[in-house]
């Protein structure tokens, strides 16, 4: 990302303009990234952010009938494109936006003048982490790329320092993709480099790999939880795998329950 899109202008550290909602203003949380210790590096002197947001059956599912659109509600979905709108940076793994068709993220405007007042970007950028590069050129994801996505920013592969060198990797360039070296390719190098382009705000959506990578490598700052009312047979899909067994001590921030029994957690990790 360009550092002008991100730089952020005397007195504007703190929302100086509202969103289109104060209950979702209420779930997302603190506009600014926190002033103390965060699990990624500082971004250009301040504090830099990470967030991770999932959606879970009662019996810890994240998924149901291969996908996560069968959870939640449209409450769920609003919290979703507004903690979107908070970030710099939506960071998902490869395996994720191929099982979710993942397109761009576009410019909402009902965050225009926040995300204008921060000294960000219309939209942000949506960062694909990916060892192999399988990615198809003709999928949503590319839309940006081809005009499909009026505003939306073309998607930033980070890959490991071979896949960057990859011919796979010339093909994403050729069809409108930014193909970075993080180095070593993992959910750490990822973060850093996005930080290091000038990300402050960072939210990890999944999937559950790249999540249990993220636990483990103590990154999430924030999390949010949706809880849907919903009993799966099977654990379809778990929320994170391959996660080390470190408990990471997290404290409640704040909690809604919505008129279907639908709740919204946020927790705040206790460093």
């Amino acid at each position: 990302m360009d550092s002008e899109d991100t730089h952020q202008p005397p007195g504007t550290d703190d929302a100086t303009a509202t969103g289109p909602d104060a209950l979702l203003d209420e779930l997302v949380g603190p506009d600014t990234p926190a002033h103390g210790e965060t699990g990624a590096p500082a971004a250009g002197g301040r504090p830099a952010e990470v967030r991770a947001i999932m959606v879970s059956a009662l019996t810890g599912s994240a998924a149901v009938d291969g996908t996560s659109g069968g959870l939640g509600n449209d409450l769920d979905a609003a919290l979703l494109a507004a903690v979107r709108q908070w970030a710099d940076a939506v960071l998902v793994g490869a395996g994720t936006v191929r099982a979710e068709d993942y397109g761009p993220v576009c410019p909402d405007p009902d965050y225009t003048a926040r995300r204008a007042a921060r000294g960000q970007a219309a939209a942000p950028v949506l960062a694909v982490l990916s060892g192999s590069l399988a990615l198809d050129t003709s999928a949503r994801l590319f839309a940006a790329c081809r005009g499909e996505a009026p505003g939306a920013r073309p998607p930033l592969i980070l890959t490991d320092s071979s896949g960057a060198a990859s011919a796979r990797a010339e093909t994403l360039r050729s069809a409108g993709a930014e193909v970075v070296d993080t180095g070593g390719g993992d959910v750490r190098a990822a973060v850093d480099t996005l930080v290091a382009r000038g990300a402050r705000r960072i939210v990890c959506e999944g999937g559950p790999s790249l999540l249990g990578a993220e636990i483990s490598a103590d990154l999430i700052d924030v999390l949010y939880l949706t809880l849907s009312p919903v009993l799966s047979g099977a654990v379809e899909q778990p929320l994170v795998t391959g996660a080390e067994t470190t408990a990471r001590p997290m404290e409640l921030e704040n909690l809604h329950r919505d008129a279907d029994s639908t709740l919204f957690l946020r927790y705040r990790r206790r460093r």
